[in-house]
């Protein structure tokens, strides 16, 4: 990546008081598909004469960026924008390797396993921590930027909720690579369905092995889907497809 200038913003909302400062946020991203660990660094390392506490944002954080870009504050969409369509990773990891991402052109906060890399990148801010207590373990998967509603593995939907259905896409490929004899452990991943049948930001499930897992996201980004549906209007959830497992275990066509 090419380097460039530091730029930086302050996000503004109340009026800090002395013993509350404003964020910072950086308007140079690093690469664009980067796993959380590589994210991380990448913050750690943009540090200036100005600044050495570069960080990873919390999840609430990049939930209050969202807020304030929708309220229309200018500087929070510019923030946002250097993202372009890649959703942001925040540093809130949980005891199993799962980490909070935003996705701002979709609109949704979610959560994956910090190996996954495709889709996600770097979203550096500068100033204290907010306080959040929240357990990355025990929230909803997948739920709205745009309000504090909670979710199970789908959109909220409060009508009649239609599952997504697979319209092409074929595990072949991932079975001919695999040698022969039952796999010892169940390879599954864990990606978005948004509202228009596309898969994105893909990981393996924490106990998924890494000499599968890699294979197994480069199948399912071939498929493609019908989306889920809450009342007929086309919503994006959260899935979860098992490639396979023990011999006893089916596995999906």
């Amino acid at each position: 990546m090419k380097e460039l200038a530091v730029l930086a913003l302050v996000i503004l909302g109340t009026v800090p008081s002395a013993a509350e400062e404003a964020l910072v946020w950086s308007l140079v991203q690093g690469d664009r598909d980067t796993n959380w660990k590589r994210a991380r660094k990448h913050c750690e390392k943009f540090a200036t004469d100005a600044r050495t506490d570069w960080r990873l944002p919390r999840e609430r954080e990049l939930f209050e960026l969202a807020q304030r870009a929708a309220d229309g504050d200018s500087d929070a969409r510019a923030a946002i924008e250097t993202l372009g369509d890649a959703a942001a990773w925040s540093g809130d990891v949980s005891s199993s390797g799962l980490a909070w991402a935003a996705s701002f052109t979709h609109g949704y906060l979610f959560r994956l396993h910090v190996a996954n890399w495709r889709g996600l990148r770097a979203l550096c801010v500068a100033g204290p921590a907010v306080v959040d207590s929240a357990e990355v373990e025990t929230g909803p998967w997948l739920r709205p930027l745009a309000a504090e509603t909670d979710s199970a593995l789908t959109w909220p939907c409060t009508g009649e909720l239609r599952n997504p259905v697979i319209q092409a896409g074929t595990l072949a490929p991932f079975r001919r690579a695999i040698p022969p004899g039952p796999l010892v452990a169940v390879v599954s991943v864990d990606f978005v369905i948004d509202a228009e049948g596309w898969v994105r930001f893909v990981g393996p499930t924490p106990e998924t092995p890494s000499r599968y897992g890699a294979l197994a996201v480069d199948t399912l980004m071939t498929f493609r889907f019908a989306s889920a549906t809450c009342d007929g209007a086309p919503i994006p959830v959260f899935h979860r497809l098992d490639f396979g497992g023990p011999p006893d275990e089916e596995s999906p066509e």
